[in-house]
């Protein structure tokens, strides 16, 4: 019993450890860059090894966003542990995206694209997430941040649809992703916020 449970424990540290080393080297090198031998061997173990645990590549990958988008979580519900109004929640998120902009390497979203697995899974995150979207715009106009006379549900839309369009045509080429990011956002923003929502704004974007 001690032996399995022992085996056991040991399988899910590793597991742990190719999830952050494939994590951290997906966001400096892109997915494309980074092969299952070069995980295996930064990690001293072999090869067999590693599809024991992740049958193959996309499996991979799966398993490494669906941590990422954890982390973010994580991060996302501390912030919210503080009771902020629905301005700062905005505003914590454009923050901490400009954070993970400024080390990531575009290449990692441009060919995340390319697994349609993953991709059905982000998207099923977001459906699932939109009513919570929603109700967190609608609170926003409530307490007289947010504009009353805008459709969110369109405006929910219009992003991902921006989204598809720069990475479909890669956009980032031209442009640094992070200052596409910090313009599609501060701009949206600015257009649906009320003048309480845009003093916060301008102060927020003063202390930058």
């Amino acid at each position: 019993m001690h032996k399995i449970s022992s085996t056991t424990e040991y399988r899910h540290t590793l597991r742990e450890r190719i999830l952050e080393e494939t994590l951290r080297r997906f966001e400096q090198e892109g997915i494309r860059a980074v092969k299952m031998d070069d995980i295996a061997a930064h990690l001293s173990i072999s090869k067999r090894t590693l599809y024991e645990i992740f049958c193959d590549k996309e499996c991979l990958i799966m398993e490494t966003i669906m941590r990422r988008m954890s982390i973010k979580q994580k991060k996302m519900d501390d912030f919210l542990n503080r009771n902020p109004n629905v301005m700062e929640i905005i505003l914590e998120i454009y923050r901490q995206q400009v954070e993970e902009l400024s080390h990531v390497n575009p290449l990692l979203y441009s060919e995340l694209h390319k697994y349609k697995k993953v991709i059905a899974c982000i998207q099923d995150n977001k459906r699932s997430n939109k009513d919570s979207a929603l109700n967190f715009f609608n609170k926003g106009v409530e307490e007289g941040f947010f504009r009353s006379d805008v459709r969110y549900d369109i405006l929910f839309e219009l992003a991902d649809a921006q989204m598809e369009y720069i990475m479909r045509t890669k956009f980032y080429m031209k442009y640094p992703f992070i200052d596409i990011y910090k313009n599609l956002l501060l701009v949206t923003v600015r257009g649906f916020a009320t003048d309480k929502g845009l003093k916060i704004l301008d102060e927020f974007i003063k202390a930058l």
